[in-house]
């Protein structure tokens, strides 16, 4: 199994790419069948910069408002990221390593409103 032992789990969705916002509930229900109750998950939609920096007014990018109904649905933090300007970068794996460390609290299995933590 990919998640043998594994304590936290990033999924990573390119803003750019729809198809890959589009897999990520697939692999969210893979997680939950294949590992440990106890794995801790976050959701990012990484290459913001590219959003701005776009001159092409008819590509189309993912919403952060999908990223974020996903993130609540399942009760996972949820940031949009930069990793080419460093934006959110820290703060994601930050709060990755929190829940791990706090046990899930306030994560994959939260109350009524979801626990989703976002930021974008």
């Amino acid at each position: 199994s990919y998640y043998k032992g594994a304590q936290g789990i990033m999924l990573v969705y390119d803003v750019t790419d729809r198809a890959s916002l589009a897999n990520i509930e697939y692999w969210i229900k893979n997680i939950k069948n294949h590992a440990s109750d106890q794995v801790q998950v976050a959701l990012i939609g990484n290459k913001t910069d590219l959003r701005s920096a776009n001159t092409d007014p008819t590509k189309k990018f993912c919403e952060t408002e999908r990223g974020k109904e996903i993130a609540v649905k399942y009760g996972i933090p949820f940031f949009e990221t930069s990793a080419k300007d460093s934006f959110n970068v820290e703060i994601a794996f930050l709060t990755l390593v929190e829940h791990i460390a706090l046990g899930g609290s306030g994560s994959t299995n939260s109350s009524s409103t979801g626990g989703a933590t976002t930021h974008s």
